[in-house]
């Protein structure tokens, strides 16, 4: 997020408007530091205390500014013009223009200039930049992050850190697949975010796929916290779960040497779906995949497979979900048997 969006978030805050993951970036800036926490309490102070009862929602600015005009010049026009207005009187209508026309408009832009204010220390101080670690198609990286915590990065995926984490707790974004060994640290818990989900963890082992909205997490080691905006479920060794649809399913039993075997020249899968292997068939192949199945999504499979040869790949896949599968030039094509 930047810019207006940031500035947006800022506003909903006291509209109680906000979704449960903007909640939590709030939540991360109010718990970098004491003075954000200081500045929070200073604009909702500011906000209750602007008009009396129960607190309004923020008005449309350029309605507000059309009305704050017409109400000016109407004040314009019963201005006398015929004769000269003394200093005095000149004094009392500006004075009095200041006072019962402009102050609702002052009251909000010094709630929104303290909002400014708020978004700009939260950019400077709880938001540090990210650097960030792509892979792609059929290739694989290793990172050490500066807590000393490993990261393995599948094909096609992308990790973004900070240089150095700051703060309470130490946060990474994922898109795709990545396999985890966190640095135990009591007091600053490790904090996976993907587009759906987010995995909260001390010191522990376990993978993360992440692709098309559907989040799928297995613990080979320690225990995790797995959450999206509806639900969450902690998990310990052998266990996993999934997240699709802001659902959270029961949790998974998985055989704890097969999790992450990706990372030594294999494919892995866990209660995949038939399109799920066939884009992972795309990245490690560089093959397209046609589906001529019914329902596609019914077939689900977990398993693990040595990249040893396509064909042996194909057929191992085939064989497990009862299927055919044959090549059409560049294509692979999955059917079902007559």
């Amino acid at each position: 997020m930047e810019g207006m969006e940031d500035f947006q978030i800022l506003t909903r805050i006291f509209s109680g408007e906000i979704s449960l993951s903007e909640q939590k970036k709030i939540d991360e800036w109010l718990a970098a530091s004491p003075a954000n926490r200081e500045l929070y309490d200073t604009v909702k102070q500011i906000l209750d205390n602007a008009v009396p009862g129960e607190r309004p929602s923020l008005p449309d600015v350029e309605q507000e500014w059309r009305s704050l005009a017409n109400n000016l010049n109407l004040a314009l026009a019963e201005t006398p013009t015929r004769q000269p207005v003394p200093d005095r009187r000149r004094t009392h209508f500006f004075r009095d223009l200041f006072t019962f026309q402009w102050q609702p408009a002052i009251n909000f832009a010094v709630v929104c200039l303290l909002a400014v204010g708020a978004f700009l220390v939260w950019q400077s101080t709880a938001t540090p930049a990210l650097l960030t670690l792509e892979t792609p198609a059929g290739s694989q990286e290793q990172i050490t992050l500066s807590d000393g915590s490993t990261v393995y990065l599948n094909h096609e995926s992308q990790l973004a850190y900070p240089e150095s984490f700051s703060g309470d707790e130490r946060i990474v974004h994922l898109k795709g697949e990545a396999f985890f060994d966190i640095a135990s640290s009591v007091d600053r818990p490790f904090i996976v975010q993907t587009d759906e989900s987010q995995t909260t963890v001390l010191g522990t082992r376990f993978n993360i796929w992440s692709r098309d909205q559907r989040t799928r997490i297995a613990v080979e080691e320690g225990k995790v916290k797995f959450e999206n905006e509806n639900d969450s479920i902690v998990l310990v060794d052998g266990e996993g779960s999934i997240s699709a649809n802001n659902s959270l399913h029961p949790k998974i039993s998985i055989d704890s040497g097969t999790i992450g075997s990706w990372r030594n020249n294999q494919l892995s899968f866990y209660f995949a779906t038939l399109p799920e292997i066939s884009g992972e068939l795309k990245r490690v192949f560089n093959k397209q995949v046609r589906l001529e199945v019914t329902a596609p999504e019914t077939f689900i499979l977990t398993g693990e497979f040595e990249k040893s040869s396509l064909e042996t790949v194909l057929s191992s896949i085939s064989l497990a979900l009862n299927l055919e599968y044959r090549m059409d030039g560049d294509y692979i094509v999955f059917f079902q048997q007559e």
